[in-house]
């Protein structure tokens, strides 16, 4: 599983906000979707840098209605939260890069294929969470990009690279009732997609990437 990649892209999944400020969203946090638990995917990020497997990390989702709705009018991207906490995990070493246009899954994925054209990446690992895997990438083979992608369990990465250190958080948080109902609409979300009534949902303009 662990190999060079020229970037690797981390779907961002949700925010959670505490006294401190805002965090990716935790296995505890949920929308009407259910269970959430983005941070793992930060973690994994950083589990990669580690070990070497690319220097140029990319953060895509900006701010949709929905957060705007819950945090307020001045919630910043997810992008940029996703980035810091991840700079916090990994040193000022790795590149990373900002993808803001984007505020879903689809219009992720197409952001990433086009910037990994425009920055002749070759390879491209995606990381997200282990529920959300299948859709992922059949939404991405329906970018039609061509591009040489992997997509990466978030939830494993860290289970190998830091033994016993989340996999109770984990396993409670799939267990929850949050977890099961995320699970199931991933499924849903899947059988949609195959029957051609998936809704992309809010879509915004072309992806700029911009250093974070």
């Amino acid at each position: 599983m662990l190999t060079s990649y020229d970037a690797v892209a981390v779907l961002c999944g949700g925010l959670r906000r505490g006294e401190d400020g805002y965090h990716p969203a935790s296995f505890t946090d949920s929308d009407e979707h259910g269970m959430l638990g983005s941070h793992i995917r930060v973690l994994a990020a950083a589990d990669l840098y580690r070990a070497g497997c690319a220097s140029v990390f990319l953060f895509s989702t900006g701010i949709s209605r929905k957060s705007r709705a819950r945090f307020g009018a001045q919630v910043p991207a997810e992008a940029v939260v996703y980035a810091d906490h991840f700079r916090a995990e990994a040193g000022d070493g790795p590149v990373i890069l900002l993808e803001q246009d984007s505020v879903n899954t689809a219009g992720n994925l197409r952001a990433i294929a086009a910037l990994a054209r425009e920055g002749q990446w070759a390879t491209v690992a995606v990381v997200t969470s282990e529920y959300h895997l299948s859709r992922v990438r059949e939404l991405f083979r329906r970018t039609g990009s061509g591009l040489a992608a992997e997509f990466l369990s978030a939830e494993a990465i860290v289970m190998a690279a830091r033994p016993g250190a989340h996999d109770a958080e984990i396993a409670a948080g799939y267990a929850s009732p949050a977890g099961l109902l995320r699970t199931s609409r991933e499924r849903q979300g899947l059988a949609d997609l195959y029957a051609g009534r998936y809704d992309a949902g809010e879509q915004l303009g072309p992806a700029q990437p911009v250093p974070a």
